[in-house]
């Protein structure tokens, strides 16, 4: 696995330590989960904003035209 440096606040350095800790994993594991989890959010946001460019807004307003005083259908096994 390729190595990196990166310059990071010291103050930022102690609490991720500490997080690690408590976790009980080491910190080159806790900062690729970091990592991780932050590219799993960006994407995910691009996702819904691609999502989002392509809706038609009149077509969901027609949709809760339709369904406008409907009730919900329960199934049994929640009730």
């Amino acid at each position: 696995m390729p190595q990196y440096t990166f310059q990071i606040p010291e103050t930022l350095v102690q609490v991720a330590q500490e997080v690690a800790q408590a976790e009980q994993t080491s910190l080159d594991d806790f900062v690729c989960a970091a990592i991780a989890e932050k590219i799993a959010a960006a994407r995910t946001a691009q996702y819904f904003r691609t999502r989002a460019a392509r809706a038609d807004p009149q077509a969901f307003l027609a949709v809760l035209e339709r369904i406008k005083g409907l009730q919900p259908q329960v199934p049994e096994n929640v009730r």
